[in-house]
């Protein structure tokens, strides 16, 4: 197998076959065609020869289907071979793969994209930003509309589009975390500025339950990265890679799934080939929270949904495990409804288990947050309360406080500050037997924003302060950005707009450098209802706009939609209004 020249697949704008120095070669014969779109799509991933078959041909019978996979492949194969190119693939009996050496225009997209975000400077990252965007062109294959490539076409178009936001904003913010998603290449940083671990702390951030003990762990005995593997010896590696993802060596468990998982996807496809999809299905279902911290989330997804439809008895717990991986993954997806359907059915395979444990308690805390991503907020509380209830008798403070938590800022969204004190003041007692630097800083934000809509803004400046203290000492960048919001939010109101000024920009600096799209499109969206606040219309329209650019590129349309009302609430302070204030 041999590659004499340099091999590039365009995919963006019209399909074709192009080497150095040679013009575009265009094929004539359309399955050939759609063949090799289809492996280039997914360039790293080992595609099996029936699942194939069945995409291309979706109204054959699999007999049929697997014909005309084998005479198409010889036809392409001859084609390109025509062009000095004896095989695009990389094959076994089972499955097919790009091969590595041929270049994709896709590739060199992210890869700009990946640019702009490591680029020091603004004009350095416009640069990228514009070769990526020139490279996109009309989009990925747009004269085509197979079902199998719409996923594809609108990913690449959301790519696109926050390119074309962070141009037009022009604001120095890199935009790596967009290319994680497609060809394995990840950002170094998370789009919705989400903590490597913990729950939830922040309206609008995704869900994460610790899924596995505290404990140190060593890697599998038999085997090691770069090694034979069988699937036994991956089923033990996952297990013991559950547990470590918890533990101060998780970067070390990261680098080994790095290294492993061409192999575990290999293995995962010659398992369903062999009939062992059930023997399989522990090895996704113990990573993904391996594949939420590589941004590998539909990549995760696939593979415990593929297992799962080809195991038709599936033992509860290992389902129930299942169930929950995939529709967490699914949550972190910005996919919401299908999250919520996930859990649900996890919530009722947990169930039929005598004694579910803290498997159930997990469940019903990502399908409470499920349901609070859909804005189903009286749904929401009422799982809260059976989470509460049920950390409580399984005597688990840890997930108790991360219920309270997630039950307060599920109340103030709701408008009930007495309800979201009460979580809060049960939280703070519970605190007390083991305080944690954090934690007091996130109840001291949760008091804040509770008096902030009560209008006692003194106490809720007082409150923001000590959270600001508290955020600064432990460290935590986001938790920071966010309490110093809180501190411009309560001087808008107090109508101290210098002040207000000062800390949103604050913020503004903190959510920069910590890289989070979510962080400062939320503290532009603070500034934003603060300019229009002071009569500043221009501006504020400006601000606004950027705001919303940033929370679309973070997938956060719920706090597009409240930033929108907000925006719309605010209006002019009448003249004179602020010096009366201020004078009283």
């Amino acid at each position: 197998m041999s590659a004499p020249d340099p091999f590039r697949i365009r995919l963006l704008g019209t399909f074709g076959l192009e080497s150095a120095g040679r013009p575009f070669r265009h094929f004539n014969a359309n399955r050939p065609e759609l063949l090799l779109m289809y492996m280039a799509i997914a360039p790293d991933t080992w595609h099996l020869r029936k699942s194939i078959a069945a995409d291309i041909w979706p109204s054959t019978d699999v007999s049929t289907a697997r014909k005309h996979l084998s005479y198409n492949l010889f036809l392409l194969k001859k084609l390109t071979a025509a062009e000095g190119l004896d095989t695009p693939f990389e094959e076994n009996r089972h499955s097919l793969r790009l091969r590595s050496d041929l270049g994709l225009d896709t590739r060199e997209f992210l890869t700009e994209l990946a640019a702009a975000g490591a680029a020091p400077t603004v004009d350095q990252r416009l640069r990228h930003l514009e070769a990526a965007l020139e490279l996109y062109g009309q989009g990925l294959l747009p004269s085509h509309r197979q079902s199998w490539l719409t996923p594809h076409q609108q990913r690449y178009h959301d790519l696109a589009e926050g390119a074309r936001q962070m141009v037009a904003v022009a604001l120095p913010t890199p935009v790596a975390a967009m290319a994680g998603q497609l060809h394995g290449v990840v950002g170094a940083w998370s789009a919705a500025g989400l903590s490597d671990a913990g729950p939830v702390h922040h309206t609008g951030a995704a869900p994460h339950w610790p899924d596995a003990a505290e404990s140190r762990s060593a890697p599998a005995d038999g085997a090691a990265p770069g090694q034979a593997w069988t699937l036994d010896a991956l089923v033990k590696w996952a297990a013991e890679a559950e547990a470590a993802i918890q533990t101060p060596d998780r970067d070390d468990w990261l680098a080994q799934f790095d290294a492993l998982l061409p192999t575990i996807i290999a293995e995962l496809d010659h398992a369903i080939a062999c009939g062992r999809a059930l023997d399989a299905l522990p090895i996704p279902t113990a990573l993904w929270d391996y594949y939420r911290h590589r941004q590998l989330l539909s990549e995760g997804r696939r593979q415990i949904d593929r297992l799962l439809a080809e195991v038709r008895a599936v033992p509860p717990l290992l389902h129930a495990r299942a169930l929950h991986a995939s529709g967490t993954l699914a949550y972190f997806d910005n996919d919401r409804e299908v999250a919520r359907r996930q859990l649900e059915k996890a919530h009722a395979r947990w169930r039929a288990i005598r004694e579910p444990g803290t498997g159930l308690l997990r469940t019903l805390g990502n399908l409470a947050i499920a349901h609070q991503g859909l804005h189903e907020l009286d749904r929401a509380a009422e799982i809260y309360g059976q989470c509460i209830a049920m950390a409580r008798r399984l005597d688990e403070p840890r997930l108790l406080s991360t219920a309270l938590y997630n039950a307060a800022q599920n109340e103030i969204r709701r408008r009930d500050p007495a309800r979201a004190r009460q979580l809060i003041e049960q939280r703070q007692a519970l605190l007390a037997e083991q305080p944690e630097v954090l934690e007091l800083a996130r109840n001291y934000a949760l008091l804040a924003a509770v008096d902030i809509l009560t209008g006692a803004h003194d106490d809720a400046w007082h409150e923001a302060t000590l959270a600001v203290s508290l955020y600064t000492k432990a460290g935590d960048s986001d938790g920071l950005a966010h309490g110093l919001r809180l501190l411009g939010q309560i001087a808008l109101a107090k109508g101290e707009y210098e002040s207000s000024l000062a800390r949103y920009r604050e913020s503004l600096t903190v959510a920069e450098e910590s890289r989070s799209f979510w962080q400062v499109g939320l503290s532009l969206g603070g500034l934003a209802v603060l300019h229009r606040t002071r009569g500043d219309e221009a501006l504020a329209q400006a601000t606004q706009q950027r705001a919303t650019a940033l929370l679309r590129v973070a997938q956060d349309e719920e706090s597009v939609r409240r930033l929108a009302a907000e925006f719309a609430a605010a209006a002019p302070a009448a003249p004179g209004k602020a010096d009366a204030r201020k004078a009283g």
